[in-house]
């Protein structure tokens, strides 16, 4: 891996593998949240686009790439193993339709 002033060897590091269907490449792809107007810079309610990683094979997202859930957002049952301290319910809904 190469970059600005960086030399890392990763030939030794553990591979990172899917957790829905241990495939080891991903994409890079986006999860949205929506801004109310209270918490934006601007005073106008907007989107933001959270950058993270989705399985190349089957379109999953381990949990550890998406953001953190706040306290308030419950997993939706049957989810709990990959909703742990995971945000974007959607996220969750969108690999169970994958699943079904």
């Amino acid at each position: 891996m190469t970059g600005p002033n960086l030399n890392i060897d990763v030939t030794g590091a553990a591979d990172i593998v899917c957790k829905g269907c241990g495939n080891y490449t991903f994409v890079n792809v986006y999860v949205m949240k929506k801004i109310s107007a209270i918490m934006s810079p601007t005073g106008k309610e907007g989107v933001a686009p959270i950058p993270t990683f989705a399985c190349n094979a089957c379109g999953f997202i381990n949990p550890e790439f998406l953001p953190i859930m706040k306290k308030e957002e419950e997993p939706i049952e049957g989810e709990a193993e990959y909703a742990t301290d995971v945000s974007a319910e959607a996220a969750i809904e969108r690999q169970r339709r994958k699943i079904l």
